[in-house]
């Protein structure tokens, strides 16, 4: 995001995919979970903030 590239260029869909893997990988793919955490992070916004205060 802080390099201004397109969410759409190939790199960042890969990573993007990447990301999303891991993320499954430790939470699962349980929607009611998923809905969970979309609900932590819309009500507690410093949980998406890094280990070492960074965005």
């Amino acid at each position: 995001m802080e390099a201004n590239i397109p969410a759409g260029e190939p790199a960042v869909q890969a990573l993007i995919r990447q990301w999303f893997t891991l993320f499954q990988m430790r939470i699962g793919s349980n929607p009611a979970t998923l809905s969970k955490i979309r609900l932590a992070y819309k009500q507690e916004p410093a949980l998406l903030i890094g280990p070492l205060g960074h965005r």
